[in-house]
This record gives structure tokens, C-alpha cells and sequence, in this order.
């Protein structure tokens, strides 16, 4: 009875655990995406697994239960239509669904299908067809997309020639952009102007430095004649010089950084990086510029802990006064500002009187009575008399008694 009842059971255990078996699909990787299908929220699509990234799509990308993303619902690129609407460049606002489709190897649609058949029409190559604006086709500088200059043409093909600001004199030195201004918000750049050696082009003839001296000259004193140096103004920039995190092409070789400088960051948000002088690039009160308080720290990145004021500062016998404060000797626990007056030879209270309270004769080491009363004798060995007249009443008192 017994071991039919074990075998019973065992024959329940065993349905059961078939029961709980996983099928075995469930061990399938099917989209291939590295992630088997009880691990991956729809693994037919190998764009969707743990981890993913989340696209605004519609999916959920990454598994994690969220529909999109929150900058989803929001339109990237000010164009009118979010990527949860359909925008396949969120980031572009001449793309988007109701966009016209330019010769400009984008999905400018987002149909799927990049430039339209007759893009070979295309004259100017700007990617603009004179069906979709572009109001001179021979002339890649010009169609809806373009800047609008002060050239007496219709740039972006808005049918107004120029914009009103190109007939201001915005820096006041007599010439408007109208007028041949090659740089309208500096006022030592125009037409006639005289041509410095300076990187700019100041008397508008195209050519910056055109001068024959410019090109010999060492204005800043580096070494370099200008001809050679990117920045003649600035002594250190130079072809040998170091090139730094500076955003500025030290070394003239046509790069603004050195290389790995683009890993470089701000970690505290002080404004300085490291390459800059930041010596504790995780401190925000501690730059070059910061005021040096004191704190036990560099906070200048001058090299120097704390300015020497700071000594003035410091209760280094730890006494409750500074030197600032009144303490006279701060190796001296006994010398401060209100300290009781002791016969030790020094200025306790340091008012500038040493052993002040012990009368005219001053106080020495002694031994004896005369010491229990804060006053030594004189250096005559006479005590003084307030003292004899004390022992002398003191003497009569016990013969009496």
C-alpha cells in the first residue's frame, strides 16, 4: 500500500514538473538580436531587446515597460511635427512628412526614398529646383535655403532684395554693407580704411595684411614674422609653440586643439578646465580667478595654501585669541588680550607692560613668603615696605595670641 502510494505520488510530481516545464521556444533566439525570447519583450524584432535604444517609434525599444521616450513628444527641430508623428530627422527641420523632397540626398519626406527623379534637373547643384523656389537655378548661392547678403540680389528667393539692416552703418565708420562694408560690426574694417597687420582684411580689398611689411614684421615679438605666424598680435601663438585646450590654434598647424582635447570636460561647471589651471577640476569654489580665503586650500591655484594674512588668523596656542585678535605671543597660551598678569618676566595681558601689578620695584623668582604674594624683591634684595609692614602686623598678632 505504501509503495503504491510513493509511486502515486511520484507520478503526480513528475506531471507536474512537466507542467512547469518552459517550452522550449522560449530558448529561441528568433530575431538574432542576442537576447532569447524569455528574456527579449518581442523577439521578432531585432530592434527590440533589453538595453536597446529606446527611437521614438512607437515600441517599446529597450524592454523597460515605457512607450518612447519623454523628449519624444516634443518637436526637436521646431519644425511642426514630433518624431512620435512621424519625423524621421527630428533634428533637421527641413525634414519631416509634409516637407518637399529636395536634390539633397536627404528623406527630406520621410517616404523612404531619398531626392525624386527629376533632382538630375538640378542646374546649380544647390539642391533646389525652380518648382520648389529656387529663383535662379544657375546660381548655387541662391534659393529659399540660402543667407540672405547685402549683394543687390534676392538670396533666399523671398522676393525682397537684401534686408533692411544691410543699408545701416551698424558700427559707425561711414559705411554701410551696401556701401562695400566687409565687416559692418568693426569699426576699423571698411572701404579706404588703413590695412593693419592684424589677420583682418581692414581696407575691404579681399586680401587681409596685403601690406609688403606685414609679411615681415614680428608685432608680438615671438620670433615669427607675420607671414609665419597665424596670430601676430599674440606672443603666444606661434608655428612652435604648445598646443593647448584653449579653443585657439596655438601652434598655427590649422587645428584649434590638441589632440584628445575633446574628452576633455568641465567637471565641476566652474568654467575652467584643467588645461586652464583648474587644479581641482571637482571643486567649483577652486579656479584661478576664485578669491583665495582662508580655508587650508588653494583656492587661486596660485601654489600657495592661503594668503599670509591668514597667519594673523590662526589661535596657534590655542588660547581663544589670534594675533589678530589681541594674543601677543600665540606660542604662549598664557599671553592674550584681558590674561591675568603673572610675575613671569613676560606681558601676559599684553597691554604692553611686562609684570605690571607687582610695583615700582618689579618682581623676580624668589622663594618664601614674599612669593605667595605674586612680588620677589627688588634687585637690591630690599623687599618692598607694604610687604615688611604685612609680616611685622602678622608677627604681633601670634604673640598676642
Amino acid at each position: 500500500m505504501r509503495v503504491a502510494t510513493a509511486i502515486s505520488a511520484m507520478g503526480l510530481f513528475l506531471m507536474a514538473g512537466s507542467a512547469w516545464a518552459a517550452p522550449e521556444s522560449e530558448f529561441i533566439d528568433m530575431d538574432r538580436d542576442g537576447f532569447r525570447a524569455f528574456e527579449d519583450c518581442d523577439d521578432d524584432n531585432p530592434y527590440v531587446f533589453p538595453g536597446s535604444w529606446e527611437f521614438c517609434d512607437g515600441l517599446d525599444n529597450d524592454c523597460d515597460g515605457v512607450i518612447d521616450t519623454p523628449s519624444c513628444v516634443a518637436d526637436q527641430d521646431g519644425d511642426g511635427v514630433r518624431a512620435s508623428a512621424g519625423d524621421c530627422d527630428d533634428s533637421n527641420p527641413w525634414v519631416h512628412p509634409t516637407a518637399i523632397e529636395l536634390c539633397d540626398r536627404l528623406d527630406n519626406d520621410c517616404d523612404g526614398i531619398i531626392d525624386r527623379a527629376e533632382c538630375v534637373d538640378d542646374e546649380d547643384g544647390d539642391g533646389w529646383l525652380p518648382v520648389d523656389g529656387d529663383c535662379d537655378d544657375d546660381n548655387p548661392w541662391i534659393n529659399p535655403g540660402a543667407p540672405d547678403v547685402c549683394d543687390g540680389q534676392d538670396n533666399d528667393c523671398d522676393h525682397v532684395i537684401d534686408r533692411p539692416t544691410c543699408w545701416l552703418d551698424d558700427d559707425n565708420d561711414g559705411f554701410s554693407e551696401t556701401e562695400g562694408d566687409c565687416d559692418d560690426d568693426n569699426l576699423f574694417v571698411f572701404p579706404g580704411a588703413y590695412e593693419y597687420c592684424d589677420q583682418l582684411d581692414n581696407d575691404c580689398s579681399g586680401v587681409a595684411d596685403d601690406r609688403p611689411i606685414c609679411s615681415t614684421i614680428d608685432q608680438d615679438g615671438d620670433g615669427w614674422p607675420a607671414a609665419s605666424d597665424c596670430n601676430d598680435i599674440d606672443p603666444s601663438v606661434h608655428p612652435e609653440a604648445q598646443e593647448i585646450c584653449d579653443g585657439i590654434d596655438n601652434d598655427c598647424d590649422g587645428a584649434a586643439e590638441a589632440e584628445g582635447c575633446e574628452q576633455e570636460v568641465d567637471a565641476d561647471g566652474d568654467g575652467w578646465l584643467p588645461s586652464e589651471g583648474d587644479c581641482e577640476d571637482g571643486d567649483p569654489r577652486i579656479h584661478p580667478l576664485a578669491p583665495d580665503v582662508c580655508n587650508q586650500a588653494d583656492d587661486n591655484c596660485d601654489g600657495v595654501l592661503d594668503p599670509p594674512y591668514c597667519r594673523q588668523l590662526e589661535d596657534r596656542d590655542g588660547d581663544g585669541l589670534s594675533p589678530a585678535g589681541g594674543d601677543c605671543d600665540d606660542t604662549d597660551p598664557t599671553m592674550k588680550r584681558g590674561a591675568p598678569e603673572l610675575c613671569d618676566g613676560v606681558d601676559n595681558d599684553c597691554d604692553g607692560d611686562v609684570d605690571d601689578r607687582c610695583g615700582s620695584s618689579g618682581c623676580e623668582a624668589l622663594g618664601g613668603g614674599a612669593a605667595a604674594f605674586g612680588c620677589a624683591t627688588s634687585g637690591s634684595g630690599q623687599t618692598d615696605g607694604w610687604l615688611l609692614l604685612l609680616l611685622a602686623a602678622g608677627l604681633l598678632r601670634r604673640r598676642r595670641d
